[in-house]
C-alpha cells in the first residue's frame, strides 16, 4: 500500500503539451450529474484580445516546431524562422511555414485531434462542429467539447480555461482535452487569444474504424479485415459491447438510456482513479451506433469473453546457458544464485482456476496457493492456470525429474504465493475490475497481499490500437482497488498466440508488461523447441499502432512443463503430476516470476515496501537480452520480442553497480527537469539506462498522456531516449513522444561522469495519485553500471561569448576582450566561481590566467566574469579559421569542474545565404524590349545571357540560357520543365519540373496572365543598362493575375528583378502588387533558392499580404572579411618552475603516477612522479595559466589551474579515494 490518503474519483486535470482540446457535444442540464460545477465566468484581461500570436496559431498554412537552444544568440536566430508562440527556455516553439529550414534537432508539433472515431487538423480541415471564435452569446447548450490552444498548454492556460467556466475532464491527443460546459463557457472559451480551436464532440468521433469494421462484418456476415476479430455473437445479430462514460456522469442514468435502445445491462464497472466508467451491455448491433448519440458515451469498443492464451526454463530465464542451444546442468537455484526465492510475495493468477493441492499434491499447495474470491466459480483448476501457478510458485520438496535430471515443476520464484482469482472459470461473475480489486485485498498464507497478477489470457484482436479495454488497464496499474487506499498492481500479459494478426486485447496498455514467446530447449516435447533465441510462431506480433513498442519483453513459452490440476491435459500429460504446453500463456508467468524476485530484493532493502510497477518493469527491460534467432533476427526493440528476453543476471547479483530511482521525484508541470549525476562505475561493462513511467489512461491513439524523455550524457556524447541503431545508442535522432518507456544502451568502455536527465516535454494529466495536484509525473528509473543521485547542485552552462573591442571580430595580431557569461539551471547557487580560458591553438595567449566570477543565482541565473578575458592573437594566427578554445568552470559543490568546449572565428566568414533588405521608392522604368513569345499564359522561355553574374555560387556565363517564366520567376541556367502555375513555399520543386541543383529566383510566383486579351501591353520586358564590366540586367513583368473568364484590362502585377554583372547582387522592385484577392502578393511567394531541397534558400513572403507599390528588396551575401591588427596583447615572460608530490589520501606518496602540465596554446609536458611521488617541471613561461592533472591506475586527482607568475614548490596533490 502506498498511501492512505482519501481516494476521490479524480476529474483528471490534464496540461497540453501544445494545445489543448475540449469536447462539448450539446445537452441541457439535468440533475443526472451527481457533481456541482463550480463556474467562474470571465475570461482573463491577458488573454481576452486577439494578436499576433493568435493569429499564427490559427493559421493554417503554419506548422508547430519545437527547437531546441542553448542561448540568446540561438533564440534570436530561431526568431527569424517564424513566429514564437512560447518560450520555454531550453526550448521555443514557433508557427513557421512548413518548409523553412530548421535545425536538425527542431521537432514538429502534431496539431491533429486523434479521437476514436476520426483525426484531423481543426484549423486545415474544420469540421461542421467547430464553434465560432467571438460568438458573443451561448448558441448551444450545456454538454462537452473540444478546446484545442496553439500551444504547450501550461498551468496558466488551463487555469485561464477553467475561469471561463468550463470543467477540464481529459487529455485528448493531440494537444486536446475533453471538458464540460455551458454555451455561454464555451463561448467565452471559443474568444480565448491562446485557444486553437474549439468543437463539439459529436457521435461520429466515438466509434473507432475497428469496431466500424466489426459491426459492417456482422451485418453482412463477412469475415473482418485481418488483425480485427469478429464481433463475439450472443444471439441473432446481437453481441456485447463496452461503453465509455465520462466519470462526471451518473453511470446508472446513462445504463437506462442505454436500456432504452434495446440494450441489456451487464454490468456498471466503476473504475477506481480514472476519467470514464464503463457499462458493459448485450445490444442489437443495428442499435450500437445509436449509443453514440447519448452525449455522456465517450467511445464504444466491441467486448468478448476473454480467452486462455520446469526448470529447464527457468535456468534459461535466470540466464544460465552456454549458448542459445545449451543450458546449465540441473540445479535451478534463486536464492543461492540471486539472494531472493520470492518469499514475501504474492502474485494472483488471473485464469480458469488454481488446484490447491495440485495432482500428487505439491508444487502449489495450500502453504503457497489461497482461493481469492471465487465469484460464483468453484474452486479448483481445469489445467491452464494452474500450470501458470507452477511456472510462477512451483515449490520442489519432491523433485520428480525429467529424464536429464531437471525439474518439471520448479517455479521462477519458488517461495512466492499464489492467488487463484478464477476469472475465465465457469460460473464466474465479476468483471476485470473486480479481478485487479481482488489481486491487492487477497493475501497469500504469507499474509502479503498481491501486488502481482499474471494474464494469460486475451480478448481478441483489434489491429492494435489503443482502446477503453486497454485504457481500464493502464488505470489498474496505477490504482485496482475500490478502497480509498491507492494499491498499484504490476500486471503481467501474455502477448497472445495469433501471430501476424497481432496482439490480444488489451496487450497494447501501456503501462502493464506484454510477454512474447521464445522456444524452451525441450525438444523430446517439441522437435522445434531447440534454440532459445528463436521466437515461437505463434507469438502475437506488434508494435502497437503508431509504431509504439509492444511486447516489452519475451520469455520462454514454448514446450513448458509444470505441474498438473484439472481435466484439460493442455499440449499432454507427462505423468500423474505433470503436463506440458506451448503458449505466450506460459512465457508471462515466467516474467511474472521474475518480477517476484525482483520485488522481494526490493523490499529486503527497504523495510517491506513493494517497488512501484514502473520500477518493476524497467529494471526486466534494463536486465533483458537481444534475442538474435528465427523471428528476433531485428535489433531490439522490435515487434517480435519488445526489449529482448529477460535475462536475471542482469538484474539480480549482477556485481555491478545499479542505481534505482522509485517514483521519488515528481515532475510539476511540462519543462521540468531533473539531473541525476555520477561517474561509470566499470569501464569493462555497458551502461543501460532505462526509464519507465506510469502515464495515465488515455483516450486514443496516440496513447501517451505525459510525454517525459530521457537524455544521457556521457563520455562529450549526449544521448536520447529510444534513439537506437543496430541495438545501441546514437547521438542524434529526435526524442521519442510516442512510449512511456525508454532506454540508452550504451556499450563497455566508457569512464568518466555522467548525467541522466528526465524532461518533461508535456504534462497532460495527472500521474501522481493522492497529491492533489491534477498535472504532473513521477517516474521510475535503473541505471545500470554507475552511480548517480539526484543533482541538488549547480547546473552550469555557458553562453555565446561576447567579444567587446575593435570590430567584435578577432583577427591576427590583436587584441581583443571578450565577455563569456555563465548560467546556473540547477536548484542551488554556485558559490566561488572562477573559470579558466585556455586554447589550444598556436599563437593565441589569453589573459587572465583564472577570472573570478560573482556567485551564480540558482534557477537560470547569469552572471559574467568580473573582468573580461583577453584573447591575445600572434600574427601567425590564419584568417578564416578558427580559434579552438576551452572554458574550465571551478565552483563550490558536486559537479565541478565543468568544462566547455568552442571555438571563435578569425576574421569574418562568409555567409552563402542571402538576405534581403528592404526600402521604399523604387520605381521600374518604362524601357524596355519585351520577350517574344511572353505575351501568353503559362509559358516558360530560354533567354540568352547578356553578360557574368552569379546567384549562390552558381556562375551564369555571357552567352549562356536563362529561362524565365510568365509565372514569375527566373532560373540561373536551363532544366525547367514547367512554367509553375501553381506558387509553393520554398524551397520547392515544383513537383520535380524544376532543376535540383539550379538556382532559381523568385520576385513574385503566382499564377499569371499576359495574354493580350487578358492583360493590355502584357509580357516579360528586359532591358541591360551601364558600362561594361558593371552592367545591369532588368526582367520586368506586366501581367494581371489569372482569372477564369476575365476580359481585357490593364496591367495590375508589375515588378522587376535587377541582376548585376560580375556580381552575385540583386533587388527586386515592385510597381504593382496584384489586386483583390491577390493584392500585395497575397497569392504569391518571393525569394531565391540554390537548389529544390536543402537550407541554402531564403524566402522573403509566401501567400502572405507583404509586398507594397514602391518596395525594393536587395538581396546581399556577407563576404569574408579579416585584416591584421595593431598588435597582440602581452609580451613574453621569464621562465620558473613546478614542483610538488602526488599523495594517497593518508599522505603518502604515490610513485609511477604522470602528471601533465598543458599550457594554453595546447603545448603539454609530462614527468613521472618518483617513488615518493614527487615531480618537477623547469622553463615554464611565467605569467600564464596551466591546466595540471595526475593519473594513475588506481587513483583519481582533482586537476587544477593555475596562473603561474613565480616558481612554485609544495604544489601537492591528494587522491580523491
Amino acid at each position: 500500500m502506498i498511501s492512505t490518503l482519501p481516494k476521490v474519483r479524480s476529474l483528471v486535470l490534464v496540461t497540453a503539451i501544445s494545445a489543448v482540446v475540449l469536447f462539448v457535444y450539446s445537452l441541457c442540464e439535468t440533475t443526472q450529474f451527481a457533481r456541482e460545477r463550480v463556474i467562474s465566468g470571465y475570461l482573463k484581461k491577458e488573454f481576452s484580445k486577439n494578436d499576433s500570436i493568435t493569429r499564427a496559431i490559427r493559421d493554417k498554412s503554419r506548422t508547430f516546431y519545437q527547437v531546441h537552444v542553448e542561448n540568446a544568440e540561438d533564440k534570436k536566430r530561431v526568431r527569424r524562422l517564424g513566429r514564437v508562440v512560447a518560450d520555454q527556455g531550453d526550448s521555443v516553439l514557433i508557427s513557421a511555414r512548413e518548409k523553412v529550414a530548421l535545425p536538425e534537432d527542431a521537432e514538429k508539433l502534431e496539431t491533429t485531434i486523434s479521437l476514436p472515431g476520426k483525426e484531423f487538423d481543426p484549423i486545415s480541415q474544420p469540421p461542421y462542429s467547430t464553434v465560432p471564435s467571438g460568438l458573443e452569446r451561448a448558441s448551444q447548450g450545456d454538454g462537452y467539447y473540444i478546446v484545442q490552444f496553439g500551444m504547450t498548454a501550461t498551468d496558466e492556460l488551463l487555469d485561464s480555461l477553467k475561469a471561463t467556466g468550463v470543467e477540464i475532464l481529459q487529455y485528448v491527443p493531440h494537444q486536446a482535452f475533453f471538458v464540460y460546459g455551458s454555451g455561454e463557457a464555451i463561448a467565452r472559451a471559443a474568444t480565448h487569444s491562446r485557444v486553437r480551436w474549439v468543437g463539439s464532440f459529436l457521435p461520429e468521433y466515438k466509434i473507432s474504424a475497428a469496431v466500424d469494421e466489426q459491426l459492417n462484418s456482422a451485418r453482412k456476415s463477412q469475415v473482418p479485415a485481418r488483425g480485427i476479430t469478429p464481433l463475439e455473437l450472443t444471439g441473432r445479430s446481437r453481441s456485447v459491447f463496452d461503453v465509455s462514460v465520462f466519470d462526471r456522469a451518473d453511470l446508472k442514468d446513462v445504463a437506462s438510456r442505454i436500456s432504452a435502445l434495446g440494450g441489456n445491462v451487464r454490468d456498471e464497472i466503476e473504475l477506481p482513479e480514472n476519467f470514464f466508467d464503463i457499462i458493459r451491455v448485450e445490444i442489437d448491433i443495428a442499435s450500437a451506433e445509436s449509443i453514440a448519440a447519448i452525449p455522456d458515451v465517450i467511445r464504444i469498443d466491441s467486448w468478448s469473453r476473454p480467452v486462455a492464451e520446469d526448470e529447464r526454463a527457468a535456468q534459461i530465464v535466470a540466464g544460465n546457458y552456454s549458448s542459445t542451444t545449451a543450458i546449465s546442468p540441473p540445479g535451478y537455484d534463486p536464492l543461492t544464485q540471486f539472494g531472493v526465492n520470492g518469499q514475501n510475495v504474492t502474485v494472483a493468477v488471473v485464469d480458469d482456476g488454481v488446484g490447491i493441492p495440485g495432482d500428487g499434491g505439491f508444487y502449489v499447495t495450500a502453504s503457497n496457493a489461497v482461493n481469492g474470491p471465487l465469484r460464483g466459480a468453484t474452486s479448483g483448476a481445469q489445467g491452464h492456470g494452474h500450470l501458470q501457478a507452477s511456472i510462477i510458485a512451483g515449490d520442489a520438496p519432491f523433485s520428480v525429474l525429467d529424464p536429464t535430471g531437471y525439474n518439471y515443476g520448479l517455479g521462477i520464484a519458488p517461495k512466492s504465493n499464489i492467488v487463484n482469482i478464477p476469472f475465465l472459470r465457469a460460473g464466474y461473475t465479476g468483471t476485470e475490475a473486480t479481478t485487479a480489486n481482488d489481486a491487492v485485498i487477497t493475501a497469500g498464507p504469507n499474509a502479503v497481499p498481491g501486488f502481482i497478477s499474471n494474464n494469460s489470457w486475451g480478448n481478441g484482436t483489434n489491429g492494435n490500437v489503443y482502446d477503453s479495454y486497454a485504457a481500464q488497464f493502464d488505470g489498474f496499474v496505477r490504482d485496482a482497488s475500490t478502497a480509498a487506499s491507492i494499491d498499484p498492481l504490476l500486471m503481467v500479459f501474455s502477448a497472445g498466440n495469433s501471430g501476424a494478426s497481432g496482439l490480444t486485447r488489451p496487450k497494447v496498455a501501456k503501462n502493464l508488461i506484454a510477454v512474447a514467446s521464445l522456444e524452451n530447449l525441450r525438444t523430446e516435447l517439441d522437435s522445434s523447441a531447440n534454440n532459445i533465441d528463436d521466437l515461437s510462431s505463434f507469438s502475437s506480433l506488434g508494435p502497437a499502432s503508431g509504431g509504439r513498442i509492444k511486447p516489452d519483453i519475451a520469455a520462454p513459452g514454448q514446450a513448458i512443463t509444470g505441474g498438473r490440476s484439472g481435466t484439460d491435459a493442455l499440449f499432454g500429460n507427462i505423468d500423474a503430476a505433470h503436463r506440458w504446453s506451448s503458449g505466450t500463456s506460459h512465457a508471462s508467468p515466467q516474467v511474472a516470476g521474475a518480477a517476484a524476485l525482483f520485488t522481494q530484493f526490493w523490499k529486503n532493502g527497504h523495510a517491506g515496501a513493494n517497488p512501484s510497477p514502473a520500477l518493476v518493469k524497467a529494471a526486466l527491460i534494463n536486465g533483458a537480452r537481444d534475442a538474435n534467432g528465427v523471428g528476433t533476427a531485428a535489433a531490439v526493440p522490435n515487434g517480435s520480442e519488445g526489449w529482448g528476453r529477460v535475462y536475471l543476471k542482469g538484474m539480480l547479483n549482477t556485481g555491478a553497480a545499479i542505481s534505482y530511482v522509485n517514483e521519488s521525484s515528481t515532475l510539476f508541470g511540462t519543462g521540468a527537469f531533473r539531473d541525476f549525476s555520477g561517474t561509470v562505475a566499470d569501464i569493462s561493462r555497458p551502461v543501460r539506462v532505462s526509464l519507465v513511467w506510469t502515464d495515465p489512461p488515455a483516450v486514443s491513439d496516440p496513447a501517451l498522456v505525459n510525454n517525459l524523455d530521457l537524455e544521457v550524457t556521457v563520455g562529450g556524447n549526449t544521448y536520447k531516449g529510444n534513439v537506437l541503431s543496430g541495438g545501441l545508442s546514437a547521438t542524434g535522432g529526435s526524442a521519442d513522444s510516442i512510449n512511456n518507456v525508454e532506454n540508452v544502451f550504451l556499450p563497455a568502455g566508457l569512464t568518466g561522469l555522467i548525467t541522466v536527465r528526465v524532461k518533461a516535454t508535456a504534462i497532460n494529466g495527472n500521474g501522481v495519485l493522492g497529491n492533489g495536484d491534477a498535472t504532473d509525473q513521477h517516474f521510475a528509473l535503473v541505471v545500470f553500471n554507475a552511480n548517480v543521485s539526484l543533482a541538488s547542485s549547480p547546473n552550469l552552462s555557458m553562453n555565446s561569448p561576447v567579444v567587446i573591442t575593435g570590430n567584435s571580430v578577432i583577427e591576427p595580431n590583436e587584441c581583443n576582450s571578450v565577455n563569456i557569461s555563465l548560467v546556473n539551471s540547477g536548484d542551488v547557487q554556485a558559490t566561488t566561481v572562477s573559470a579558466a580560458l585556455t586554447s589550444t591553438t598556436p599563437g593565441v595567449t589569453i589573459m587572465p590566467l583564472i577570472n573570478p566570477y560573482p556567485n551564480i543565482g540558482a534557477n537560470g541565473d547569469t552572471q559574467i566574469s568580473l573582468a573580461p578575458f583577453q584573447i591575445s592573437t600572434a600574427a601567425s594566427v590564419a584568417c578564416l579559421t578558427n580559434i579552438d578554445l576551452t572554458l574550465t568552470v571551478i565552483y563550490s559543490g558536486v559537479g565541478s569542474p565543468q568544462a566547455f568546449n568552442f571555438t571563435l572565428p578569425v576574421g569574418t566568414f562568409a555567409d552563402p545565404m542571402y538576405g534581403f533588405s528592404s526600402s521604399g521608392g523604387g520605381s521600374i522604368s518604362a524601357t524596355g524590349s519585351v520577350v517574344s513569345g511572353s505575351a501568353v499564359d503559362d509559358a516558360l522561355l530560354n533567354f540568352t545571357a547578356p553578360f557574368n553574374f552569379s546567384i549562390y555560387g552558381t556562375s551564369v556565363s555571357a552567352g549562356s540560357t536563362m529561362q524565365l517564366s510568365t509565372n514569375g520567376f527566373v532560373v540561373a541556367g536551363t532544366g525547367a520543365s514547367s512554367s509553375g502555375s501553381d506558387n509553393e513555399a520554398l524551397p520547392s520543386s515544383n513537383s520535380a519540373t524544376f532543376p535540383a541543383s539550379v538556382p532559381i529566383l523568385f520576385p513574385y510566383w503566382d499564377d499569371l496572365d499576359m495574354r493580350p486579351s487578358v492583360t493590355s501591353s502584357g509580357g516579360i520586358f528586359t532591358e541591360v543598362t551601364g558600362s561594361i564590366g558593371s552592367r545591369v540586367l532588368k526582367v520586368e513583368w506586366r501581367a494581371r493575375h489569372f482569372v477564369t473568364g476575365q476580359t481585357v484590362g490593364s496591367r495590375d502585377t508589375n515588378f522587376a528583378v535587377y541582376l548585376h554583372e560580375n556580381s552575385s547582387q540583386f533587388e527586386f522592385v515592385y510597381a504593382q502588387t496584384g489586386a483583390g484577392a491577390n493584392a500585395s502578393g497575397a497569392s504569391a511567394t518571393v525569394g531565391v533558392q540554390s537548389a529544390t531541397s536543402g537550407t541554402l534558400f531564403t524566402q522573403f513572403s509566401s501567400n502572405t499580404s507583404s509586398l507594397s507599390t514602391g518596395l525594393q528588396l536587395s538581396a546581399t551575401q556577407t563576404p569574408a572579411a579579416c585584416s591584421a591588427g595593431a598588435g597582440p596583447c602581452f609580451a613574453t615572460a621569464a621562465n620558473v618552475s613546478v614542483s610538488g608530490r602526488a599523495l594517497n589520501s593518508i599522505g603518502r606518496g604515490i610513485g609511477n603516477a604522470i602528471v601533465t602540465i598543458s599550457s594554453p596554446d595546447g603545448s603539454h609536458r609530462s614527468a613521472r612522479t618518483s617513488s615518493f611521488g614527487y615531480f618537477r617541471f623547469d622553463d615554464v613561461e611565467a605569467g600564464r595559466s596551466y591546466v595540471i592533472e595526475v593519473s594513475s591506475k588506481r587513483y583519481r586527482f582533482a586537476p587544477r589551474v593555475l596562473e603561474i607568475s613565480e616558481n612554485i614548490d609544495g604544489l601537492d596533490f591528494v587522491a580523491e579515494n
